[in-house]
């Protein structure tokens, strides 16, 4: 009964926050900055090089990494990162198209703070099948690394659903 009592409690108050009108539309500098980098360093569609993230450091080592029901450490975070690049060398196209992307940051450069992104995936195969209808969405927790000059990713927490049918060419 307390289980039941507190999972509507925190739902109540999810659904507040998700449905409130913010009292100010207009996002900040360093949020705006914030979620730019994000999106245009990490969606630009197909990427060339998928351990880009890892070589620059732009991934934490001690980086909190889950996606669907997975906790994964940074190697098995690379590791996974390394099949994804192998499975886009089997398409012409994959595409993110982002539908929400909503960046608080802590600080007006948009060095640090959080960032939620979703949107919908498609793919395109070598033989030229398309396949639409997949979901991203993910949140990722952002410092800046005095060190490297940079920001870093320190969490990063992912739920993705390919596009129905899109894997089966790899059979």
């Amino acid at each position: 009964m307390l289980l039941r009592t507190l999972s509507a409690i925190a739902i109540a108050l999810l659904s507040g926050l998700l449905l409130a009108t913010p009292a100010r539309t207009q996002n900040s500098t360093g949020s705006q900055a914030l979620g730019d980098w994000f999106i245009n360093d990490f969606y630009p569609s197909a990427r060339d090089n998928v351990l880009a993230p890892f070589e620059d450091g732009t991934f934490s080592r001690d980086i909190v990494s889950k996606s669907n029901d997975i906790t994964y450490s940074y190697r098995k975070m690379k590791k996974g990162w390394i099949e994804f690049g192998e499975y886009m060398k089997t398409l012409d196209e994959w595409t993110f198209t982002p539908v929400s992307t909503v960046a608080y940051a802590t600080d007006d450069l948009g060095l640090e703070g959080s960032i939620i992104a979703s949107g919908e995936i498609s793919v395109r195969t070598k033989n030229g099948t398309v396949f639409t209808g997949g979901k991203n969405a993910v949140y990722v927790w952002v410092k800046y690394n005095r060190r490297l000059g940079r920001r870093v990713i320190k969490e990063w927490r992912e739920v993705y659903q390919a596009p129905p049918g899109s894997l089966d060419h790899l059979q």
